[in-house]
């Protein structure tokens, strides 16, 4: 069983599909590795989007600083997000995109696709719970559309 969302640092605003309880379709939200801000998450049912808002560190080397709107899967699963970063920041590598994640531990396994302030789009991957994260970067720069996973 792993837990499937839509992770954030800095705000974004994520179109959804039809909502089935929670946060929308969500289970719940959480902020992962206790960053210094705290995140948010609101829905708008009427226009099924998601407002995240979040600070942390980052998402990378051995242990996370994020906020992550998820719920539980296990399967096959096939994830698209529509996603805009929410104003501006001097942050470059503030990021939004989905995740697969096998915990809400902060050094969890876990893959996602990811978009960061500066354009650079990216999958990244933790194979192991506590290991080094390692990146690999999309020919395209600030897509608003992500469907890798």
């Amino acid at each position: 069983m792993a837990r499937f969302g839509f992770l954030l640092l800095g705000a974004a605003t994520l179109a959804a599909a039809q909502p089935a309880g929670g946060i929308g379709i969500f289970a719940g939200d959480s902020d992962i590795g206790n960053p210094a801000i705290k995140g948010s998450t609101e829905f708008d049912s009427a226009k099924k989007e998601y407002r995240i808002s979040g600070a942390g560190e980052n998402i990378w080397a051995r242990g996370d600083r994020f906020h992550f709107l998820w719920r539980k899967i296990s399967g096959n699963v096939r994830i698209t997000a529509t996603l805009h970063f929410a104003g501006t920041s001097t942050t470059l590598h503030r990021k939004a995109g989905i995740m697969l994640r096998q915990s809400l531990e902060p050094g969890s396994a876990y893959v996602d696709s990811v978009v960061h302030g500066n354009g650079l789009t990216a999958l990244q991957v933790r194979e192991t719970t506590g290991g080094i994260t390692r990146g690999f970067r999309f020919p395209v720069v600030a897509p608003d559309r992500i469907a890798p996973l």
